[in-house]
């Protein structure tokens, strides 16, 4: 831009607020020089309409300077029209962008805050790449309720498995020791289990556990497959190798470890044998998984497994402790697998006397 415009410029804001009547700014140095310049000729044109007539005809009188002018003239040669109209009001988008902005940036940096306080301390350090692996390594929390009530395996039979309230198994104590058939009872108090000792096919020391009322189709069953250590094979429905029971080398029939698949799974920790007092633990953290022993009647023993514990592989394992382990077994004869016992004792509550099914001689693994 040119001197001359910006000075152009500059006099007329200084004439503007010049005529101002309400205020009262002098001319400046520059609007107090001579108007007769060749730069200022236009404004002194422009000027003329002070000295116009009526009529419209020209006065013959001089051009007429800025300053010569009164205030009159000023005022009405620079008259302001206020705008007396009313704004028009503004479309529904041009109203609802400010009041987005103004509500979506608050929920937008309180999210951001949110989502930083859940990253790991070390996000911000070592570069992209150390970033990544921290998010990664970001898992929900499990609750400690489920952590405590999943099973540590695969259950022995999945029917009997109670993940969310407590297993209650009782039944004659008498009958645990000494009588060749058992029958459990559930927590109403009704029988639900069925548990017969005898021997298998290879001749050895076998439990097996079935339902009361599918006596032939059995859920569990254990077999002492070495009486010098000894030994036990535990196995699923149909026979299917699922475990197996050792004691410990330093408390023998006190402690028992149950392992499935090469892993503990279980730990037997007998405290009578005469009651048949036992609780059964986690063998990694100790957490308490089911106790058994004599309950407040006499002569009535009951299990009491946690919630999610396996009750049918806990009360298998219990009973061939007391029942097979071959100090036991040593001083009673050994039943054959069709061998029928007459006593009236040894009944069932159907009246059907006992018969053991044998059991396969070389377990495979499933």
């Amino acid at each position: 831009m040119s001197p001359s415009v910006m000075s152009h410029l500059w006099l007329l804001l200084c004439l503007a607020t010049e005529i101002d009547a309400g205020c009262g700014i002098q001319p400046c140095a520059l609007c107090q020089a001579d108007a007769e310049t060749p730069e200022l000729s236009f404004l002194q044109s422009s000027l003329q309409l002070a000295a116009v007539g009526p009529k419209g005809n020209a006065s013959k009188t001089a051009p007429v300077s800025r300053h010569s002018m009164g205030p009159q003239a000023k005022a009405g040669l620079f008259q302001i029209i206020p705008n007396t109209e009313e704004p028009i009001a503004g479309t529904f988008r041009e109203k609802l962008v400010p009041v987005a902005a103004v509500l979506v940036f608050p929920l937008a940096v309180v999210f951001l805050l949110l989502a930083t306080q859940h990253l790991p301390a070390g996000f911000y350090q070592g570069g992209e790449s150390n970033a990544s692996r921290m998010l990664q390594s970001v898992r929900l929390p499990i609750p400690q309720a489920r952590m405590a009530s999943a099973p540590a395996a695969s259950p022995v039979c999945g029917s009997m498995l109670l993940p969310n309230s407590e297993a209650v198994l009782n039944g004659s104590l008498t009958a645990i020791r000494t009588s060749k058939r058992a029958v459990i009872n559930g927590s109403a108090g009704r029988p639900l289990l069925l548990a017969a000792f005898g021997v298998s096919k290879a001749r050895r020391p076998m439990l097996r556990v079935a339902y009361q009322s599918c006596e032939t189709d059995p859920r569990c069953s254990v077999e002492v497959v070495d009486a010098e250590t000894p030994r036990f094979f535990i196995y699923g429905r149909k026979d299917v190798l699922y475990g197996s029971m050792e004691p410990s080398p330093a408390r023998g029939q006190k402690c028992l470890i149950i392992k499935h698949k090469d892993l503990s799974i279980l730990r037997l920790e007998v405290a009578s044998l005469e009651n048949v007092e036992v609780e059964a633990t986690n063998p990694h953290d100790g957490r308490r998984l089911a106790t058994a022993g004599l309950h407040a009647q006499n002569d009535q023993w009951q299990l009491q497994a946690e919630p999610g514990a396996d009750a049918l592989l806990i009360l298998s394992c219990i009973l061939a402790v007391v029942r097979l382990w071959p100090s036991e077994t040593a001083e009673q004869p050994r039943l054959s697998g069709v061998d029928q016992v007459s006593e009236a004792a040894d009944q069932g509550p159907t009246g059907r006397t006992d018969e053991v099914k044998s059991s396969p001689t070389a377990p495979t693994a499933s």
